[in-house]
C-alpha cells in the first residue's frame, strides 16, 4: 500500500504532540479513551487525526488497508495524536476497527470508507459456477457432516463459494504453490468463516513468483469439496480445491520465472549466519546424498555443508544432478528441527558428478551401519523385510542378525514394489540418517539391488452372492465396490469375515467404528475397510456395549461405495454389524459414572457443568446450588447454577450428588465445584486462543526453557518452549498449539496479578490421544489434570508464572481460560 506520502504533512503535528515520559505514580488509573469513536472516508485516499489519552504504554492495531502514524507509544495523562490514513478504494465499501490497547483496557475507533463498487451484497446461490454459495450457505452445508480424523471424514460438494478474505494464515509461496486463508461474507473475522486450507491458485495451478498475491479484503470465489473439520470448523478439503476467481480475475496472470542469476552470492557459512528467511542468495558447492525422488541433497563448499530441502525447478534439473556434481543455485534459508536448510531453491547450473556405484558400496551389518552414523557414504545392507511396508515410497523395517533399521524412501521402488513383501530378503545401498523427532536411526536414499522370497499376500477368491444365506466374502465385496464409479453406492448386501485390524474402536461420542475385515482375520489377502459402521441393530454404540476386537467373526450389512474412485469400502454410516460372533442383538451392560468429581470455575461464573456418563437412569441433588435436570437416563450434562462470588478473601464450594439404582459397582458420586475468590482488581477471567488467531512469534526462553513461540494477550504472556523435548516447538496453527513430549506450556501474568486456575480446551483428535495430564515444573506446583470426556485439562494453584510439562506425550491445546486475581 502507498501510504508514505499521506503522512508527510501530518508528521510535524504528531511529533509536536508526542507525550513526554511520565512516572507511573503520576498517571493515575490505567485507562485509554478516544475523542472520536468513528471516522468516515470517501473512496479516494485520505487522512484524519484523532486524539486520545492512554495512561499506560499503548499499542495500536488496524486492518491492512488502514495505515497508522504510530503503532505504539508511551503513557501520558496528556492528549496524544494518531493519524489514520486510507488509500483509494477501488473495491466495495469497507469497515474496520483501529484498536488502541493498554493491556486489559482497550478503545476502538471504527473506520468506514466508500468504494467504487458500492456496498458488498451477499448473494445466495446453488453452489454452481454461475451462482456460487455464500460463505454462510457453505458453512450450513457442512454442519451435520461427521469428522473422525484427518483421514476419516464426510464430505460435501464440490461447490463454488463466493466471499472475501478475512484472514491469511499462509500466503501463496513458490515452495508449496498453495495458500491458507479464511473467507467470510463481509471480509471481517465476525460471523461465519470458511477455512480455505492449502488450496491451489487460479486455474488450479501452483502459485509462481510474479503471480498476484492475495490480501485481506480481496473478493474471491473458491472451488472444491467441503468438510466439517473436528466437527466444528467448516473447511475446504485440501486436495482438488483451488482459487477460482481473485477480484474478478480467473487467469493466473503475472507469473514468471524470476532471474535468480543476479542474486547476491554467499558461502554456506555466510548463508547460515545470515539466517535470512525472505531474500534469495546464490550458493555453489558439491552434491552428496542426492535423493532423486525428492531432488534433495547436501551441498558442501569450503566453509560448511547445508541440506537443500526443496527445489522449485526440479523437473528441469533432477535428471542432471548426481553425487559429486558442482551445483550453483539460489534459495532461501529455513530452520527446521535445529537443521539449517535451503528451501525454494532454483538450480542455475550443474556440472560434473557421476552416478553412485551402488553394487560396489562397502557391505556392513545393521549394527555397524548405525555405529558408523555416516551421512555421506553409501553402504550395502542385507536383511529381511518387515514392519509396516509402504510400497508407494519404499519404506519398511530391515532386520539382520545384529539389529533392525527403518528404511525411509527407496529411489527405485517402482521396480520392486510387487516384490517388497513380508519376509523377503533384500540387499540395498543407503546412507545413514537420524530422525531426531522420533529418536530413530534410518537408512535413507536407498537403492534396492535385489529382493527375493518372502510371503506375498494371500490371493483369495471372491465368493458369495451378498445375501444373508450366502454373504459376500471380503474379496467379493471389495471387487463389487471397486466396480462402482467414484462416489457411487451399491444396494444393501451382507458381507462375512473376521476383523483383521481396527483403526477406530466404537466410542459413545461418534457411535461408530472403523476396521478392516479379511477372510481369515489376518492382514494377508484382501482387506475390506468397514468405514464408520454402526453397532448391532443398526444403532449407535453406547457405553456398556461389547467392544469389537481383532479376530471377531462378523457379518456386516449395508451399502458399498468406491470412495474417491480408488478406495472400495462400506459407505459411511450406511452399514452396521448384523452379527458379532454369532450374536445379532446385543444388550449393553449397565454403566454409570461422572466425567470428573472436581470442577473449578472463576469467581464471576454463575454456572458449571457436571457430566454424567453411562446408560442408566439417575437422579441428582444439591444442598447449596440449583441444578437442572434433576434426573435423566444415560449420558447427560447437569447445569449447576449459583451466584457470582464477590468475596475477595475466600473461595466457595458447591456439591452435587449423582446416584442410580442400577446394578453397578458404584451407585453414587459426589462432585465438588470450587468457585474462585473474587478479584480485587479489574476483571478476573480471560480466555486466550492458542492457535493462529493469536499472533505468536519466535521466542527465547533462556538456557532452561530454550527456544519456542510466544505471544502477549492483555498483558499475559503465553508460550510453548522446547525445555527437555527432542523436537523444536512449532508455531500454533489454525487449530491448536502443539506442546511436544517433554516440552512445556508457559504462562506469565501481568505485574501484580496472580493466576489461580487454568482450564485448557484440548483438541480431541484421534479420540483424545492428545488430551493428557501436564506436570508442574521449574517451581510450579501441582498437575493439570486431563478430562478426555470434557476435552479439558485443568490446573489450580496460586502463582504469577505457571510452567506445565507434557511429560506423558504431546498435547494439543486450542485455548486456555485463565482465572486470576
Amino acid at each position: 500500500m502507498k501510504f508514505k506520502h499521506l503522512f508527510l504533512a501530518a508528521f510535524a503535528a504528531v511529533f509536536s504532540l508526542t507525550a513526554c515520559e511520565e512516572k507511573e505514580d503520576d498517571l493515575g488509573a490505567a485507562e485509554v479513551t478516544v475523542d472520536v469513536a468513528t471516522l468516515s472516508f470517501d473512496k479516494g485516499e485520505g487522512s484524519e487525526s484523532v486524539t486520545f489519552t492512554a495512561t499506560r504504554d499503548w499499542t495500536a492495531k488496524a486492518p491492512e488497508w488502514i495505515a497508522l502514524s504510530a503503532s505504539n507509544g508511551k503513557a501520558s495523562t496528556s492528549k496524544q495524536t494518531l493519524v489514520i490514513s486510507v488509500e483509494e478504494n477501488k473495491g466495495n465499501d469497507r469497515s474496520g476497527d483501529v484498536v488502541i490497547s493498554i493491556g486489559l483496557s482497550k478503545a476502538t475507533i471504527t473506520v468506514t470508507q466508500k468504494g467504487d463498487k458500492g456496498e458488498y451484497v451477499v448473494e445466495e446461490g446453488d453452489g454452481s459456477k454461475d451462482k456460487p454459495f455464500s460463505v454462510a450457505q457453505a458453512c450450513d452445508a457442512v454442519k451435520d457432516l461427521t469428522w473422525t480424523d484427518k483421514d476419516t471424514y464426510d464430505k460435501a460438494g464440490p461447490y463454488y463459494i463466493r466471499g472475501k478474505i478475512s484472514a491469511i494464515t499462509e500466503a501463496y509461496s513458490a515452495q508449496y504453490g498453495n495458500g491458507n486463508f479464511n473467507i467470510s461474507d463481509d471480509g471481517t473475522s465476525a460471523g461465519d468463516q470458511l477455512i480455505c486450507y492449502r488450496i491451489y491458485y487460479l486455474e488450479n495451478k501452483k502459485w509462481a513468483d510474479g503471480n498476484t498475491q492475495i490480501q485481506v479484503g480481496d473478493e474471491v470465489i473458491v472451488y472444491g469439496e467441503l468438510m466439517n473439520y473436528s466437527n466444528s470448523k467448516p473447511e475446504m478439503v485440501q486436495k482438488g480445491s483451488y482459487l477460482y476467481s481473485l477480484n474478478g480475475e480467473t487467469v493466473a496472470t503475472g507469473g514468471q520465472e524470476v532471474d535468480h542469476n543476479n542474486d547476491p552470492a554467499k558461502t554456506v557459512a555466510e548463508f547460515i549466519a545470515a539466517a535470512d528467511t525472505k531474500n534469495y542468495y546464490k550458493l555453489t558447492g558439491k552434491v552428496s546424498s542426492f535423493n532423486a525422488t525428492y531432488c534433495s541433497f547436501d551441498l558442501t563448499d569450503d566453509t560448511g555443508k547445508i541440506y537443500v530441502y526443496s527445489v522449485a525447478n526440479k523437473d528441469s534439473w533432477s535428471s542432471k544432478i548426481k553425487n559429486g556434481a558442482t551445483v550453483t543455485l539460489s534459495g532461501q534459508y529455513k530452520k527446521y528441527d535445529d537443521k539449517d536448510e535451503v528451501v525454494n531453491a532454483y538450480i542455475l547450473s550443474v556440472e560434473g558428478g557421476q552416478d553412485t556405484d551402488y553394487n560396489n558400496a562397502p557391505a556392513i551389518t545393521v549394527a555397524e551401519f548405525i555405529a558408523a552414523a555416516d551421512k555421506t557414504t553409501y553402504y550395502k545392507l542385507t536383511g529381511t523385510v518387515g514392519g509396516s511396508i509402504n510400497t508407494q515410497y519404499g519404506n519398511f523395517d530391515l532386520t539382520d542378525a545384529t539389529g533392525t533399521i527403518y528404511v525411509y524412501g527407496t529411489t527405485n521402488i517402482s521396480s520392486y514394489a510387487s516384490k517388497l513383501v513380508d519376509g523377503a530378503t533384500v540387499t540395498l545401498a543407503a546412507v545413514y540418517d537420524y530422525y531426531e523427532k522420533n529418536s530413530k536411526h534410518e537408512a535413507v536414499n536407498a537403492y534396492i539391488l535385489s529382493c527375493e522370497g518372502g510371503t506375498p499376500p494371500t490371493e483369495d477368491t471372491p465368493s458369495g452372492s451378498g445375501t444373508l444365506s450366502d454373504p459376500y466374502n471380503p474379496k467379493a465385496a471389495y471387487d463389487a465396490a471397486a466396480a462402482l464409479g467414484s462416489g457411487e453406492k451399491s444396494g444393501e448386501v451382507y458381507i462375512a469375515g473376521k476383523i483383521s485390524s481396527i483403526k477406530y474402536t466404537f466410542s459413545a461420542q461418534y457411535g461408530t467404528a472403523t476396521f478392516n475385515i479379511s477372510e481369515d482375520g489376518t492382514t494377508s489377502g484382501t482387506q475390506l475397510p468397514c468405514y464408520s459402521v454402526y453397532y448391532l441393530g443398526n444403532r449407535a454404540w453406547v457405553d456398556g456395549d461389547t467392544q469389537v476386537k481383532e479376530g471377531d467373526e462378523v457379518i456386516i450389512y449395508g451399502k458399498l461405495t468406491n470412495y474417491q474412485g480408488n478406495t472400495p469400502e462400506t459407505s459411511s454410516k450406511e452399514a452396521y454389524i448384523y452379527s458379532l460372533n454369532g450374536v445379532t442383538d446385543g444388550e449393553p451392560s449397565d454403566v454409570f459414572g461422572v466425567a470428573s468429581t472436581t470442577v473449578s470455575v472463576g469467581a464471576a461464573a454463575t454456572s458449571a457443568t457436571v457430566k454424567v456418563t453411562g446408560n442408566v437412569a439417575w437422579t441428582a441433588s444439591s444442598e447449596n446450588a440449583r441444578i437442572s435436570p434433576e434426573s435423566g437416563e444415560g449420558a447427560a450434562d447437569i447445569t449447576v447454577s449459583f451466584d457470582a462470588n464477590t468475596d475477595t478473601e475466600n473461595e466457595k464450594t458447591y456439591t452435587v450428588v449423582v446416584s442410580t439404582n442400577a446394578n453397578v459397582e458404584t451407585k453414587s458420586f459426589t462432585v465438588t465445584i470450587t468457585q474462585g475468590k473474587a478479584s480485587s482488581g479489574e476483571g478476573n477471567t480471560i480466555t486466550i486462543a492458542l492457535n493462529n488467531e493469536t499472533s505468536f512469534a519466535e521466542s527465547n526462553g533462556g538456557d532452561t526453557l530454550k527456544n519456542g513461540w510466544a505471544a502477549t494477550v492483555d498483558g499475559f504472556k503465553v508460550a510453548t518452549y522446547k525445555y527437555k523435548s527432542t523436537s523444536n516447538p512449532v508455531t500454533p496453527d489454525q487449530y491448536s498449539m502443539r506442546v511436544y513430549k517433554s516440552a512445556v506450556f508457559f504462562i506469565e501474568a501481568p505485574a501484580g496479578k496472580t493466576i489461580t486456575a487454568l482450564t485448557f480446551k484440548a483438541n480431541n483428535y484421534d479420540n483424545g490421544k492428545y488430551i493428557l495430564d501436564l506436570t508442574g515444573v521449574e517451581g510450579t506446583e501441582g498437575t493439570a489434570v486431563a478430562d478426555k470426556s470434557a476435552e479439558t485439562i485443568s490446573w489450580t494453584g496460586n502463582a504469577s508464572t505457571v510452567i506445565l510439562q507434557a511429560a506423558a506425550g504431546q498435547t494439543r491445546l486450542e485455548s486456555v481460560e485463565v482465572v486470576f486475581e
